[in-house]
């Protein structure tokens, strides 16, 4: 998964979404945090590769639900102890959006 490292140099913030592609570290910076989380998203939808141009007024492709992506995210944790991936479970399981 991609991350977002705040960066401040002097009285300028910047938002640095990177991530591995091919075992290369890849980044692009961003003016706002905002910018950065859509970025991140499009990354990941990507397969963390260089997610495609965007055209304007098409909608994105094949995103995962916030239940898809909560579980991959469960199922890729190293080190998580059985009990707490079962209270994970359950707790996606009781998610409603809103």
């Amino acid at each position: 998964m991609a991350s977002i490292e705040k960066r401040i140099q002097g009285a300028k913030t910047s938002y640095r979404v990177g991530w591995h592609e091919a075992g290369r570290r890849q980044s692009l910076s961003f003016d706002t945090h905002a910018e950065a989380i859509k970025f991140r998203g499009r990354v990941d939808a990507a397969g963390q590769k260089w997610p495609p141009p965007e055209e304007p007024g098409k909608l994105a492709p094949d995103l995962p639900t916030v239940t898809e992506w909560c579980t991959r995210s469960i199922d890729s944790r190293v080190g998580l102890g059985l009990h707490a991936a079962r209270d994970y479970r359950a707790m996606l399981k009781n998610y409603r959006p809103g």
